[in-house]
């Protein structure tokens, strides 16, 4: 049996155990379940997912890299990472299952961790206001088309008059006349449009800030 074991060490038959990982590798693990979870949740339109900014794919390239850089830092493969992630996701539905305020147990983990994927992957500028007038005047029609005279387009309706009356009103502050007015808000809907096509094209979701746009059109 000796002589066995002594023959399997010196060929390199029984591998070295993973090493383990550091406390800060785990934070790291952390957050990329957490953001994966959260991201998850808005690919496909679960409730309360959008109080948090878009991430779906600037989450996935901080996984990327998150992994890349313990991999090569901890010595682990990648097959291990993320099986040490799947683990830390299903730590964290169980810790939010037992929670009182699941809410708030995961709003207190996924904040810092947004904080640090905004760090090394910064998101894009939030839309103007004539921009959200322009996408939700087409998120309406599209639903009107779809649906007729539902809730959801009278809703999309009344958004979309706030947002343009708003964005004409910062656009003639700063100088603008009326008819610059129109060609500004319609040249974010043609971008707009072009965008969507360019990303069904390319197999990308939309990245259109919804979220942000009912925001500014609740502001007094």
């Amino acid at each position: 049996m000796n002589r066995i074991l002594i023959a399997a060490l010196a060929s390199g038959t029984l591998a070295a155990s993973p090493p383990p990982l550091t406390s800060a590798q785990k934070e790291r693990v952390r957050c990329v379940a957490a953001l994966a979870l959260i991201a998850n949740d808005q690919a496909r339109g679960a409730p309360g997912a959008n109080a948090y900014p878009w991430i779906v794919e600037r989450g996935q390239r901080f996984s990327d890299a998150t992994r890349a850089a313990i991999t090569k830092d901890s010595g682990r493969t990648d097959d291990l990472i993320r099986e040490d992630i799947t683990k830390a996701i299903a730590d964290l539905q169980t810790l939010a299952a037992n929670s009182a305020d699941p809410e708030r147990e995961v709003r207190e983990i996924v904040t810092p961790c947004i904080a640090a994927m905004d760090k090394a992957d910064p998101p894009p500028p939030l839309p103007s206001l004539p921009r959200c007038a322009a996408m939700v005047a087409l998120a309406q029609g599209e639903v009107q088309a779809r649906e007729g005279a539902s809730k959801a387009a009278k809703d999309l309706s009344i958004i979309a008059s706030l947002l343009d009356d708003k964005a004409r009103k910062a656009l003639l502050a700063d100088g603008k006349t009326g008819n610059d007015a129109d060609i500004v808000i319609g040249l974010e809907r043609e971008a707009i449009i072009a965008e969507a096509k360019a990303n069904r094209e390319q197999g990308r979701g939309d990245k259109l800030d919804f979220e942000h746009c009912f925001r500014e059109a609740a502001k007094e």
